[in-house]
């Protein structure tokens, strides 16, 4: 995996928070933006534990680095499960996200990413294979790639896979769909991520790799002639 620029560093950016953004009737999320922005990650919630306090929360991790942030549940305790029957539905509102995402005016004119993780990862990995061009970059963290594997050979966004190492299933599960993917795709390993707690210092790694990625991608994304055109950017209109 290639380096990128480094992180923003200095003084805490300075955030917006705007609560209960609705997509439909169902979906509430927070957007989160930093003062330096250079594009948005949409967080699936749950993430393994990580986010618990604003400390440690892999939100205000990714804050840090210039990305901002749109933490969402799309699975509640009244809903169904992530499921083969149920991820159509789950994808296509997670694209609808996406795709609303740059007509907010503080994202306009960024790409958009998305950052899921265990059967949630499957619906980021749907979502970008039925509409490929509504995320521009993927980290899936410990994914039930198995539940979307006849579909990974359509996902066309960078993909990287994180996963905890110490569990032989789940890594050939991962080295499995690192095979089908047909993008820009890699695989890491953070260590003390499949324990039952999962370290503050392992959501730190995971917010560290990912936003590494998203940062690669997202500009490799905005000088494409094909992204320009898409969202109608302008290359001399950039910040």
């Amino acid at each position: 995996m290639s380096h990128s620029d480094p992180p923003v560093s200095g003084v805490r950016p300075a955030r917006t928070i705007v609560d209960a953004i609705q997509f439909g009737t169902t979906t509430p999320g927070e957007l989160s933006v930093p003062a330096r922005n250079t594009g948005t990650v949409i967080l699936l919630t749950p993430l393994l534990g990580c986010g618990v306090g604003e400390q440690t929360s892999l939100a205000h991790m990714l804050n840090d680095q210039g990305l901002a942030t749109l933490t969402v549940a799309l699975v509640t305790r009244n809903s169904h499960p992530v499921d083969r029957t149920t991820l159509p539905a789950l994808a296509q509102r997670l694209a609808d996200i996406a795709e609303w995402a740059p007509s907010e005016p503080q994202l306009t004119g960024r790409p958009c990413g998305c950052l899921a993780a265990a059967s949630e990862a499957a619906v980021a990995l749907m979502a970008a294979a039925h509409r490929p061009r509504c995320l521009d970059a993927l980290v899936i963290v410990a994914g039930r790639t198995d539940l979307i594997e006849p579909q990974l050979a359509l996902v066309e966004a960078p993909t990287l896979l994180v996963e905890g190492g110490s569990d032989e299933a789940d890594l050939q599960r991962a080295r499995t769909a690192l095979g089908i993917l047909p993008g820009d795709a890699d695989l890491t390993i953070v260590a003390g991520l499949d324990e039952a707690a999962v370290a503050e210092s392992a959501c730190r790694q995971v917010a560290d790799v990912a936003g590494q990625w998203f940062r690669q991608h997202f500009a490799a994304a905005i000088d494409s002639p094909t992204w320009q055109i898409d969202h109608e950017v302008a290359v001399d209109s950039r910040p």
